[in-house]
């Protein structure tokens, strides 16, 4: 999922290995995982009852250096179960799932695809974390494999132009990699550092965000 990320300076920090301790609050993090667990039972008994191909919780290696796990494959299709909030049901009708999102599921899809496995479609389930069954929104797509390849040569683009900026001896540049600032994710980033005035310029240490 990190693939996708909006902020170019938070993919960077993952790719150069620096490690970070802010969470956020962890309540939505601990509903959605909630949720994947008790769909992923349901699933499995469907599975038993009814056959049919499944692979659910599947380890998949997109390349030599990127893996990830798709919550469930079934015939010709990998599907990504997401929980959201209110707010965001009520906008997927018309402005579908972000950006950050098809970076992840095609990603996903390449990788099955090298692996052996033919996927033709993606597709996501939206799922609230309030409300009621019915409000569940369904997207699905055909696989495009230049959103994968796209996504897929990102962090090694950053990782050079990390390397020409020397950002491992030389922190203080660190305010050099660009950023997109963002109320929602910053809260969720790991380097996000909430004691510093937004002012403060980024460093191996964290960033300001929003």
């Amino acid at each position: 999922s990190d693939l996708g990320s909006e902020c170019e300076r938070r993919l960077a920090y993952k790719v150069a290995g620096i490690p970070g301790s802010h969470r956020g609050d962890p309540w939505a993090a601990f509903v959605g995982t909630a949720i994947h667990v008790a769909i992923q039972d349901v699933i499995k008994r469907y599975a038993r009852q009814y056959g049919g191909e499944w692979l659910i919780e599947g380890r998949i290696q997109v390349d030599a250096n990127i893996r990830g796990k798709a919550d469930l494959v079934h015939d010709d299709m990998v599907i990504d179960i997401k929980s959201a909030s209110p707010d965001v049901m009520k906008e997927l009708p018309t402005k579908g799932p972000r950006k950050s999102y098809l970076s992840q599921i095609h990603s996903y899809a390449k990788g099955l695809n090298d692996s052996g496995r033919l996927i033709r479609r993606v597709a996501f389930i939206f799922v609230p974390r309030s409300g009621k069954l019915t409000d569940t929104y369904t997207w699905v797509d055909d696989y495009r494999p230049e959103i994968a390849e796209a996504a897929i040569a990102r962090p090694y683009k950053i990782a050079s132009y990390l390397h020409d900026l020397d950002i491992l001896n030389r922190p203080e540049r660190w305010e050099m990699v660009p950023a997109t600032p963002d109320f929602l994710h910053c809260q969720y980033c790991p380097l996000f550092s909430t004691e510093w005035g937004p002012d403060e310029p980024a460093t191996n240490k964290g960033c300001a965000g929003w």
